[in-house]
């Protein structure tokens, strides 16, 4: 385990793919992803979202856009009476509905689920669709990040991609330098994000110098978005 943790996360989900795959055998042409893919589901798999998922499900937002597996956000706008697409897997028959991105597969379809760095590069001409709504989204709107640590491969190659589309030197709205396209609600301060994403506003649960426990600043951010539902919603 302590040398696995020194890979990536990507590469670790590869050598544990592996190792699944050559203690249980290839999966077969009827299996719906691989060994890996399988334990992530079953793993994953439950009906009990949390407050935070209710939380969330409850602020007036149509767009949302998950790296996610689990449907635990699904079930809790199930549980609050409202209507929600998962894309790709729904169609969006109605204007104006409430839809979630699932843009790294979810538990309903394991043969979606992306963990290895192949699976990351070999996206398909579907998955750089999903990829396109991602880029819609940093330019049209302001996104509110929670829960996302800003590491994850294929949005670091969309906004690379959108950045270059509207550097700073053109006389576009956004860009690094100009208007940010995203607050990030972080349980700590993260300092060297900021340099990272100068594009980003962040906003942690323990700044201005306050030392908080996870707990703490996870109860911190329930408050809040609390609150964020009541601004909205009135």
């Amino acid at each position: 385990i302590e040398h696995l943790s020194t890979l990536s996360f990507l590469d670790q989900a590869k050598v544990v793919e592996q190792r699944l795959e050559k203690r249980n055998g290839a999966s077969d042409s009827k299996s719906r992803g691989s060994a890996l893919q399988n334990a992530v589901v079953r793993l994953l798999s439950t009906k009990y979202h949390s407050m935070m998922h209710s939380l969330l499900a409850n602020i007036p937002v149509d767009a949302i856009v998950t790296t996610n597996y689990d449907t635990l956000f699904e079930d809790a706008c199930e549980a609050a009476h409202k209507s929600i697409y998962a894309i790709p897997y729904e169609a969006v028959s109605q204007p104006n509905s409430k839809w979630i991105l699932k843009l790294h597969g979810d538990v309903n379809h394991p043969e979606d689920i992306v963990l290895t760095r192949e699976q990351v590069d070999s996206y398909d001409d579907r998955r750089k669709a999903l990829s396109g709504i991602v880029q819609a989204l940093l330019i049209t709107k302001h996104m509110l990040f929670i829960g996302f640590s800003l590491q994850d491969e294929n949005f670091h190659k969309v906004a690379t991609t959108m950045r270059t589309a509207f550097n700073p030197q053109s006389n576009a709205t956004i860009g690094v330098g100009q208007r940010r396209f995203g607050t990030v609600l972080a349980l700590h301060d993260r300092p060297f994000l900021k340099d990272l994403w100068p594009d980003l506003h962040m906003l942690p649960m323990d700044g201005q110098g306050i030392t908080m426990s996870i707990p703490e600043a996870a109860r911190l951010l329930e408050i809040f978005l609390d609150r964020v539902s009541l601004e909205a919603s009135t």
